[in-house]
């Protein structure tokens, strides 16, 4: 066949095309390829071969040179099912790793899921949990005070007081210990209030081996003597702080120390306000009925006075948890002792005096949030100033006290206690006190139903309270007069002006509310969105179930007769 140069010049006149070669036959299969077909001859009369298919199926059947040996096809199937037995290992060790790794990460998402569904039930039912702040800590105390206390006069025998050494009282006074410390780790970020490791159980075991031995030891020697409460509560309160200092002595955390001091102060203030209230229970069974009003007013100085430094002590601690402490716990726990004193009004006009004090104190709350209280809370504390310029240095102190400070109208800060001349913290600080204050007294008063009732017609122990009207030792005035044998006029009196002020105490708190939303709206939208938060999150309203259980427990420790604090006999005065 002749070649044809793409290199050569064309001639001028281009000559035909040569006619296309014949086509090139398809190429062997690549299982034949030993047995290659010869391309074909000049004769155009020769057959052409049979397809390679064909030829390569003539092989395999006559056993030819293509074909695969029988042991190389075993060997490949061999292969093929490691390959897949392998395959069929790992799948099933990654959907076992898959499967573990799963239940891991569904253990670490089980606090998650936890919390996620507890804020969920609070959004949904906020309200009812609200409710359940004063159902679990009122049915709490109610089961221990159902235990039988036992006859005082008698330690190790059957019906004796052993139950009320071994177990009532340490058990008593480690839950207030343990309630008592609550607000404290909350100050330190605790988001669990209700939790005992790894340092609350200690204090508590604690607390509980101190008391029993103490007070046996002193009951054995001395017997039940007047006041022995206070002795108890002593050792919870000393136990319980000590037993902080050092966990955070061996946690060496200075800020921690520096909290646990502040701490330390509104713990001694509140020791030293439970003495008061130890004083004014046993004063108002005693007075004579003209003086039993004006002993609830000066409790109300004092309570107002301690939540004024209580508020000063609590600076170092988040805002709302400060106001907590200072607005809602000094005022609960002065509450629940008046409630439970509402038995021993001689006179049933002295609950209209002891209302009228009460409702007093909550306008004067919504009048520190007026204008006019404002500019003269400001003028008072420059004369306060003045007072000082004139009694001491005039020369020393006249360039810091001489001018009338102003009010900062425009600093909105958050984080504001009220403490300076800032009307919008001042005013959020009033009206924060106005409600803790409403919550207080409404707390107080569903305490006293539960309460009173269990102590005044549950036969074990009502000898040993001052509900009943057959007691376990008759007490007798200077007038001749039995304080502890409550008739049933009386204890029907006190349920009444109860009822009564329980629904004027929550038509107050709406008034306050509605004077909030439409009078003070700046106020009011400061503080709605803070309130909706807190409403809803568990934490808090763990504190706040956590100071009413701690209130309630010692409301009911000063009337106990073994206790011996409202049983205190003063009729040789």
């Amino acid at each position: 066949m002749q070649e044809i140069s793409l290199d050569d010049p064309a001639p001028p006149p281009p000559p035909p095309p040569p006619p296309p070669p014949p086509p090139e036959p398809p190429a062997p299969d690549s299982a034949n390829a030993n047995d290659a077909i010869p391309p074909p001859t000049a004769t155009t009369h020769q057959q052409p071969p049979p397809p390679a298919s064909a030829e390569a199926d003539l092989e395999r059947a006559m056993g030819g040179p293509s074909a695969p040996p029988a042991a190389d096809a075993d060997a490949k199937k061999f292969e093929e099912f490691d390959d897949f037995d392998q395959s069929a290992d790992e799948a099933k060790k990654k959907r076992l790793g898959d499967e573990e790794q799963g239940e891991a990460d569904e253990v670490e998402r089980v606090p998650e899921r936890w919390r996620l569904g507890q804020e969920l039930g609070l959004t949904k039912i906020g309200a009812l949990f609200w409710v359940m702040v004063l159902v679990i800590p009122n049915a709490f105390i109610l089961l221990l005070l159902l235990i039988p206390l036992g006859e005082p006069d008698a330690v190790f025998d059957r019906h004796g007081a052993w139950p009320f050494i071994f177990f009532v009282n340490p058990l008593i006074m480690a839950l207030v210990a343990y309630l008592q410390l609550t607000p404290y780790w909350g100050a330190h970020g605790d988001e669990r209030p209700f939790t005992l490791f790894p340092e609350k159980l200690p204090i508590m075991a604690a607390v509980y081996v101190l008391e029993l031995v103490v007070i046996l030891a002193l009951v054995l020697l001395f017997d039940f003597f007047s006041f022995i409460g206070l002795v108890s509560l002593g050792i919870s309160f000393l136990v319980a702080f000590f037993g902080t200092w050092v966990w955070q002595r061996l946690k060496r955390n200075e800020a921690l120390l520096v909290l646990y001091r502040k701490y330390m102060k509104i713990v001694t203030l509140l020791y030293i306000h439970l003495v008061i209230l130890a004083i004014y229970v046993i004063l108002f069974r005693e007075l004579p009925a003209n003086l039993q009003s004006v002993l609830t007013f000066a409790l109300s100085i004092v309570v107002f006075i301690n939540r004024k430094i209580m508020l000063s002590f609590t600076d170092p601690f988040p805002i709302e948890l400060a106001m907590l402490i200072s607005g809602f716990w000094i005022n609960n726990v002065s509450d629940m002792f008046q409630t439970l004193a509402f038995p021993n009004v001689k006179d049933p006009i002295t609950f209209l005096y002891i209302w009228l004090i009460n409702f007093v104190g909550d306008v004067a709350n919504l009048i520190f949030l007026t204008s006019i209280w404002f500019r003269f809370r400001v003028w008072i504390k420059a004369v306060q100033c003045f007072i000082v310029i004139v009694f001491i240095f005039i020369i020393v102190l006249q360039g810091k006290c001489r001018r009338m400070p102003k009010p900062d109208f425009e600093d909105t800060n958050p984080n504001e206690r009220g403490h300076s001349n800032n009307r919008p913290g001042y005013r959020r600080r009033q009206a924060r006190f106005y409600f803790w204050r409403i919550t207080s007294k409404l707390v107080a008063i569903a305490f006293y139903f539960t309460v009173s009732l269990v102590l005044r017609y549950y036969d074990t122990n009502n000898q040993y309270f001052n509900f009943s009207n057959d007691p376990y030792t008759i007490i007798t005035s200077s007038e001749g007069k039995h304080p502890n044998v409550l008739s049933g006029s009386d204890y029907a009196n006190s349920i009444i002006y109860a009822s009564c002020n329980f629904v004027v105490t929550l038509l107050a708190g709406l008034m306050g509310y509605a004077l909030l939303r439409w009078h003070w709206r700046e106020v009011f939208r400061q503080l709605a969105p803070i309130a909706r938060t807190l409403a809803h999150n568990h934490t808090f309203i763990g504190f706040i179930a956590a100071i009413i259980a701690h209130n309630g427990l010692l409301a009911i420790v000063f009337l106990q007769y073994h206790q011996r604090i409202w049983w205190y006999d003063l009729s040789f005065i």
